[in-house]
């Protein structure tokens, strides 16, 4: 009963979802946005609720750096602005604060930006953020035609994002009687973040970690289905006993912990493809010389992109720095011969690469840079 008597039902449920148990141990900006977001909207409603100047320096922090960590954070804005203009009313526009507000927090991203673009302009290197120059995941309109995107996106809301119980527990919380004004912010955020993923259908698709901003926000809304559970606001009528609501949620807590590990083990085993890779990169790691430039073949879900981020997992494994190509281009001799001319002394080439999900099928051939034949891989991995 330790966890029913939680002061904090949305921070229990925030910590066991399957998304942020995978991805908040990634290295990756994903959490730090997420951190940033929740520091964002509650020093901003403390600012707005009368708090001292204090907090809106703290708000103007945590808004500048989820930006700057990931510029979809953009979608906390409107609930910011909900905040706001719960403050300050139709004066909301000739407010100062609220003007050099979103300057402290717009500005370091624009410039950041700015100097990104003119990397790109020197190296031809991109994050691959936007469609014109990398993977296209804003817009594509089309895809929003499509009863797919919405089945997908309803899946792992009641999934991996929430699980089932949880998502339940969240439609309790949308329905739920809003108590006061300040309430409604965790509503307009949640419609924020509907508003993101909609704006970057593609990346919503295609990527399951482009939901975690529903996590925070769908914690607070199903913590306060529980939560009135717990005092009884919402079960008058069906049990005045504090130990059976007490039990209930035990139960409904407990069921989010098990379905949690059930959606979050799939996330966390190592897909077959990339084991393969990894026991080739540490056989490669012990043939070649420590400082040897080397180039890989490999897969690449951005090969489409004009400017591809190029994945650098295998040059990972293989604890080496070079260039990695994909499969079709060990058939361009000049890129080859362009590439030997800058410092490639070995070549890991391609010769099978068979991926499925819980399969993969891998041989590659370590060459040096006439072409000798120093290794043969083959490695057939299956899923657990």
């Amino acid at each position: 009963m330790l966890v029913v008597a939680s002061p904090s039902p949305p921070a229990f449920l925030f910590a066991v979802a399957p998304l942020n148990v995978v991805f908040g141990r990634a290295f990756m900006p994903d959490a730090a946005m997420l951190f940033s977001s929740v520091g964002a909207v509650l020093f901003f409603m403390r600012w707005t609720g009368g708090a001292g100047g204090w907090t809106y320096a703290l708000a103007a922090v945590f808004t500048a750096l989820a930006i700057l960590l990931k510029l979809p954070a953009l979608y906390i804005g409107l609930a910011l602005l909900f905040l706001a203009y719960q403050r300050f009313g139709s004066s909301l526009y000739r407010q100062a604060a609220v003007w050099c507000f979103a300057g402290l927090t717009l500005l370091p991203a624009a410039l950041w930006y700015a100097h990104a673009h003119a990397m790109f302009g020197q190296s031809r290197l991109t994050y691959g953020i936007w469609n014109r120059y990398g993977y296209a995941k804003w817009g594509n309109l089309d895809i929003l035609g499509t009863w797919e995107f919405y089945v997908v996106m309803a899946r792992r809301l009641a999934g991996v994002v929430l699980t089932p119980v949880g998502a339940g527990l969240l439609v309790v919380g949308l329905l739920t009687k809003v108590r006061s004004r300040r309430e409604l912010v965790f509503h307009v955020w949640f419609l924020a973040v509907v508003i993101y993923v909609l704006l970057v259908p593609e990346g919503n698709r295609s990527l399951v970690y482009y939901q975690l901003p529903f996590v925070p926000v769908c914690a607070a809304l199903a913590g306060k289905a529980l939560g009135g559970f717990l005092d009884g606001r919402l079960v008058a009528g069906i049990s005045r006993s504090v130990g059976v609501r007490r039990t209930v949620v035990a139960m409904c807590l407990a069921a989010i912990v098990w379905q949690s590990y059930a959606y979050a083990q799939p996330l966390l085993a190592a897909q077959p493809y990339y084991a393969a890779q990894l026991e080739i990169g540490r056989e490669v790691d012990a043939l070649i010389p420590r400082d040897a430039l080397l180039v890989v073949g490999g897969l690449d879900d951005n090969a489409a992109a004009e400017y591809r981020s190029q994945n650098p997992t295998l040059l990972y494994f293989a604890h080496r720095k070079g260039w990695q190509l994909l499969p079709e281009e060990f058939n361009d001799g000049a890129r080859l011969l362009d590439l030997g001319s800058r410092g490639a002394r070995f070549f890991l080439v391609p010769i099978r690469l068979s991926y499925r999900l819980n399969s993969a099928d891998v041989i590659m051939e370590l060459r040096d840079g006439e072409g000798r034949l120093i290794r043969r891989f083959e490695k057939r991995q299956t899923g657990r």
